[in-house]
């Protein structure tokens, strides 16, 4: 074209169906027999299995479109641009973007940066995924369920229902190509709004209402739109060629990347939930020091480590390691 040394163009349609489905197990599992009476608890073996009231059957369409624009400026400038359209039958439609660009500096030196803005709606099984264990204390079987986010209980305790995560990533780096060597070093950074965790244990014996939804039921867990998320890093990558015997090459490359996340905020826990609680469990977050610990990975020095959200130390039982799937639904590179 006109000004141009080249342009390409790529676009594409998708479309997915997607299905979740916990089925009850066997009668004997979970049936209430005659020593119900006596306090036991329901199931052959004392621990209660998968009842019909834990069935889920959730299923989702999805049809998305992208178009991609690469053009060669000049003989130094590249620019490229995507934009992806997606359609959910249970979360609406998203539009994202990407932005990026290439300059040689000279022949062997080249500058590079990105935007992209990405979505990610919650997985079935983040939503309907039903879970129940037993513990033994004290002689008593004590039950820990793992609450469907869709559970229509939930949302009397103040908890919204389950929305997509949004993210944005920049990425800036330097580019080298020589006679034997090639190296690449980008620097990055990954904003996610709303991040889907699970929860700690939620203590019914702690909380009047939640004990008041739950009964018989030690402590609930449930996936949640709980965080925001920055993750830092660079990567490295260089790649070496030894020629050898004729028209053999040996290629050496080796590659490594740093990151350190940080949880930049959590939310308030909702006030249904907490209503009747003492003062300390009320100041509980449903995400503790722990788990906390758990999504915040590679943390190097007391900079990267420090944490600029107000977390209790107080925390309701043992958290379980926090769940979000780190694909994300963008335009494509």
């Amino acid at each position: 074209m006109m000004g141009m040394n080249s342009l390409n163009v790529a676009m594409g349609v998708q479309w997915r169906r997607d299905n979740f489905k916990v089925k009850r197990g066997d009668p004997a599992s979970y049936v209430v027999g005659p020593l119900a009476v006596s306090g036991k608890t329901p199931g052959t073996n004392g621990r209660p299995g998968y009842a019909s009231q834990d069935e889920n059957d959730l299923s989702r369409r999805n049809i998305g479109a992208f178009v991609d624009v690469e053009a060669d400026i000049t003989s130094r400038l590249l620019i490229a641009a995507a934009l992806r359209y997606e359609d959910y039958s249970d979360f609406g439609g998203n539009l994202s973007g990407k932005f990026a660009g290439r300059f040689k500096i000279s022949d062997n030196l080249g500058i590079r940066g990105s935007y992209n803005r990405g979505f990610r709606a919650p997985s079935l099984a983040q939503i309907g995924n039903r879970v129940n264990t037993s513990t033994v204390q004290n002689g008593l079987i004590l039950q820990t369920q793992q609450i469907s986010s869709d559970n229509p209980r939930l949302a009397q305790l103040g908890i919204a229902d389950p929305k997509a995560e949004i993210s944005d990533s920049f990425a800036a780096g330097i580019t080298g190509d020589f006679a034997r060597l090639t190296v690449t070093v980008d620097a990055f950074q990954i904003n996610i709004k709303d991040r889907i965790a699970i929860t700690d244990g939620i203590l019914t014996a702690n909380y009047p209402a939640v004990a008041r939804l739950f009964p018989g039921v030690r402590e609930i867990r449930f996936f949640t739109n709980q965080i925001d998320t920055r993750t830092r890093g660079i990567d490295v990558v260089a790649t070496y060629r030894i020629p050898l015997a004729g028209s053999n090459k040996l290629s050496v490359t080796i590659a490594g990347t740093h990151a350190t996340t940080m949880v930049l905020r959590q939310r308030e826990t909702p006030a249904a939930l907490i209503a009747g609680a003492s003062a300390a469990n009320q100041a509980a977050p449903l995400i503790g020091l722990t788990a906390i610990e758990l999504i915040e990975v590679a943390c190097r020095g007391p900079r990267s480590c420090s944490r600029p959200i107000s977390t209790s130390a107080i925390s309701r039982s043992a958290p379980a390691p926090a769940i979000s799937a780190r694909s994300r639904r963008s335009a494509p590179a």
